[in-house]
């Protein structure tokens, strides 16, 4: 993808963001155990984190940039 390509998507993600008033970023964190055996044998659990991004401005940059892609 070129430059003129990137800033047409940019331009359009912000224009729909800004339409929905929705913010540039926003995380959201899922968490859940993740079990190991221990040394001795033992299943212990350890907490794990994931992030992702909720509705915003470069959630919609990245899906209108994957639909570009797909489309040439």
């Amino acid at each position: 993808m070129n430059g003129k390509n990137a800033k047409r998507l940019r331009k359009e993600a912000l224009t729909q963001a800004v339409e929905s008033g929705i913010p540039y970023t926003q995380y959201a964190f899922k968490q859940y155990r993740k079990p190991f055996t221990k040394i001795t044998g033992e299943l212990g659990f350890y907490q794990v984190y994931t992030a992702y991004l909720e509705d915003c401005q470069k959630k919609l940059y990245k899906q209108l940039k994957k639909q570009f892609k797909e489309g040439k």
